[in-house]
């Protein structure tokens, strides 16, 4: 049976990764996949990150922000203001991580083809560690801002599940702290939970394939005080909200 080609929306944010960026950007470039667009995110680098890319794609979108957003926002901001379809597929990448393999798209648009909302998954590090993440039991689902935190690389999901949080959170209230900013760090958690929330335990997958690399460096939000904080406040936020998500799929 031939499948369903979704086309893949690739958002990349980033912030002065000139070391890292071009790794980022080649590994998708290597995808045996003909149907993915990719935005990169530029959220005002001071060492000319987005320069380095020097070719013209047609389907490589640069993005420079007049403002430091920081990731959550970028994402959110991204969301609301490219055009995407409600049936496209939305891949989330770090501007220092890069995929893993040149097959990965095709397995992320095979789980895809009946009624998946989301996919989360294993990674791997560059130093060679594979990552904490498995998938979720429906019983850790059933409180899942309490749960072991798995829902991490690869991630992605359809742009209808997106929308359909947006027309519970209009203000995105779900991205933001108590004082209404949005969260500067830990925004894979930030933005999966009430993505699962909406999209429901039945239409989220788990993919075991290692198709994403976490490089570990100096500027990892974890390796700083300031940093590190910045997790904590957000991932204490995101895990003692009561929830007011409704599953609409």
């Amino acid at each position: 049976m031939d499948l369903k080609v979704n086309k893949i929306m690739v958002l990349v944010p980033f912030r002065n990764v000139g070391e890292y960026l071009i790794d980022c950007v080649n590994s998708l470039l290597d995808q045996e996949y003909s149907s993915y667009e990719v935005f990169l995110l530029d959220d005002q680098s001071t060492d000319g990150t987005l320069d380095l890319i020097v070719e013209e794609f047609n389907h490589i979108h640069k993005i420079r922000n007049h403002r430091r957003m920081g990731p959550m926002e970028n994402i959110y901001r991204a969301l609301l203001d490219i055009p995407i379809d409600d049936e496209d597929i939305v891949l989330l990448l770090d501007g220092d991580d890069y995929i893993f393999g040149e097959y990965a798209f095709q397995l992320v648009n095979e789980r895809y083809q009946g009624n998946n909302l989301l996919t989360y998954g294993q990674y791997i590090t560059n130093y060679g560690t594979i990552g904490h993440c498995s998938a979720y039991t429906e019983e850790e689902f059933r409180d899942v801002r309490s749960a072991s935190w798995k829902g991490s690389h690869l991630k992605t999901f359809k742009y209808k599940l997106f929308k359909a949080l947006q027309e519970q959170d209009t203000e995105g209230k779900h991205f933001k702290l108590g004082d209404g900013s949005f969260f500067m760090a830990s925004s894979d958690m930030g933005i999966m939970i009430p993505l699962m929330e909406v999209a429901g335990f039945e239409n989220i997958n788990f993919i075991p394939n290692v198709v994403y690399c976490y490089r570990q460096h100096q500027n990892n939000d974890h390796m700083s005080v300031s940093g590190r904080s910045l997790q904590i406040e957000a991932e204490r936020c995101i895990r003692n909200r009561k929830t007011d998500l409704i599953g609409m799929f």
